[in-house]
């Protein structure tokens, strides 16, 4: 069994076969009310290279207690004319909540036997306070809030760099490999001739 899978994300949909997976994360952000909630989907898929039936289990861990789970569901792989056969299971939170934020490990168990663990985290949201007015008046107030400050996230984290796939191309330019020079042959040595004792007159 390998994974192939593990991830949390907005949306995720199999049809004939073909997953399709929108919005991969692994962070819950507070909404306008300052609850952890967002409606997620755990997506999970293992490679199977025999038949079989799998009992799986899903936990998210706090800080001294399980906050949901175990989720147990059976996995229940038929191989084939392929030599594998791949499970998907997609699990939909609706809403998944946290109770505070901090970091949640994931933990994914079959038969009973640890085979992936994923971060969740969830991030609170804090007023950031606006630019300060030269007049000597009160902070200017920001767009979103009229008492002053704009809500930012408390851990802003750069987006992954989106890379063509015409430019990855070698750094180095491709020398042909040298082909193996064969060793010398050992010179070949004459056997030394036998000499014939010599006989008494």
């Amino acid at each position: 069994m390998e994974l192939v899978l593990a991830a949390f994300c907005d949306y995720a949909a199999e049809y004939g076969g073909r997953l399709s997976v929108t919005g991969i994360t692994d962070t819950i952000e507070a909404d306008d009310r300052g609850l952890l909630e967002q409606d997620l989907s755990l997506v999970l898929s293992f490679c199977f290279r025999k038949s079989g039936k799998h009992q799986a289990a899903v936990t998210i861990l706090g800080r001294s207690a399980a906050v949901l789970g175990p989720l147990q569901f059976t996995m229940e792989p038929v191989v084939t004319l392929k030599a594998t056969c791949v499970c998907t299971t997609i699990l939909k939170f609706q809403p998944l909540e946290l109770p505070s934020a901090g970091y949640y490990p994931v933990i994914v168990e079959i038969d009973g036997k640890l085979v992936a663990t994923l971060a969740l985290y969830g991030v609170a949201k804090v007023p950031v306070p606006g630019p300060e007015d030269t007049t000597g008046g009160a902070a200017a107030a920001g767009p979103d809030d009229e008492d002053g400050g704009t809500w930012e996230d408390a851990e802003m984290r750069p987006s992954a760099p989106v890379l063509p796939v015409d430019a990855l191309g070698p750094v180095l330019p491709i020398r042909p490999i040298p082909k193996p020079i064969p060793p010398k042959p050992k010179a070949k040595t004459k056997p030394k001739a036998k000499t014939k004792p010599k006989t008494p007159t």
